[in-house]
């Protein structure tokens, strides 16, 4: 499957584009995609408000992936 993405002016991707085969392709495989919707509930959208407010208040709070893994290996001597 070939897909390109479309960047605007800041390097953000914006689009993506597959081909018409591809698309068939993944209609097929997941039929009811064209009624998947991007809405999410308030309640949703509230909790992740509050935590991306969190991240900008508290920064060095945040950790990455790579040392929750390590911190998991470490504690069940993975």
């Amino acid at each position: 499957m070939k897909i390109k993405y479309i960047k605007d002016q800041k390097g953000k991707t914006t689009d993506v584009v597959l081909s018409l085969k591809d698309w068939e392709s993944i209609k097929n495989s997941f039929p009811d995609i064209e009624e998947i919707t991007n809405d999410i509930p308030n309640w949703h959208k509230e909790i992740l408000d509050q935590r991306l407010e969190n991240i900008q208040k508290y920064p060095e709070n945040i950790v990455t992936w790579d040392t929750v893994q390590e911190e998991i290996k470490k504690k069940y001597g993975l």
